[in-house]
């Protein structure tokens, strides 16, 4: 099987990837967005070291949509409409939410804890939002980067500090001081993994620029169920 990668071509996660895929016979290749011509307009085709990206991979394996979003979504309608296998399928076929705060809104209707979330797009409305959430809080890109520039403010003027004047976009969360969480991987309803990852600590408020540790754990039955239900 021939296997497209879209991510980082220098993350440990790809390269661990793209070592399976040998591994288990098929040939991959790592293909980041900046790669690839989209043509519309008169033609209506996403090219690949000049030929049809659609004739060049049996199955496409998403590992990160960017801060511009647009376009590896418009790949993976492009190659599911030929017939080529997109992992997960909700890319190519379904609204897709990019950032946590749609992962916050869903854990809620599932009834799930997940710690409190909120998210603001004008600066103006923290102060509403900090007499909500409970310090110490954290705050983090919307976006979300491998734990990268994550903050955590024991005070709430230090939180408005650095508010003041801020255009971005970040997301504000209780605290919940765990060092761990765990990542479940599901295809369809079946649980086919998981990985504990550690994050750096203590965080404070300077951006922590390391990221997470990871390493494979066997599945619960409860932890299968709870993910089940998360769907």
């Amino acid at each position: 099987m021939r296997i497209c990668i879209l991510g980082s071509k220098k993350s440990k996660e790809t390269r661990f990837l793209l070592a399976e895929a040998e591994k288990r016979g098929h040939s991959a290749q790592a293909v980041l967005i900046d790669d690839l011509i989209f043509a519309g307009g008169r033609e209506r085709v996403i090219i690949y070291k000049n030929k049809d990206i659609a004739h060049l991979f049996d199955l496409f394996l998403v590992r990160g949509l960017t801060r511009h979003p647009d376009e590896p979504l418009l790949l993976c309608a492009y190659l599911a409409e030929r017939g080529r296998v997109v992992v997960d399928k909700r890319l190519a076929h379904k609204r897709y939410y990019r950032t946590k705060l749609a992962t916050a809104f869903k854990f809620a209707k599932s009834s799930i804890n997940y710690p409190a979330t909120y998210f603001v797009s004008s600066s103006k409305k923290i102060g509403e939002v900090l007499k909500k959430v409970s310090f110490p809080l954290i705050v983090k890109e919307v976006w979300g980067m491998h734990s990268h520039g994550v903050l955590r403010f024991a005070k709430k003027e230090e939180a408005k500090n650095f508010f003041k004047n801020k255009k971005g976009e970040y997301l504000i969360q209780e605290d919940l001081q765990e060092d761990e969480y765990i990542r479940v991987f599901v295809v369809g309803r079946e649980v086919i993994g998981a990985i504990k990852r550690t994050k750096k600590r203590p965080l404070g408020s300077l951006a922590v620029k390391a990221g997470v540790s990871s390493k494979k754990i066997k599945v619960s039955q409860e932890l299968n169920n709870l993910a089940l239900k998360a769907m």
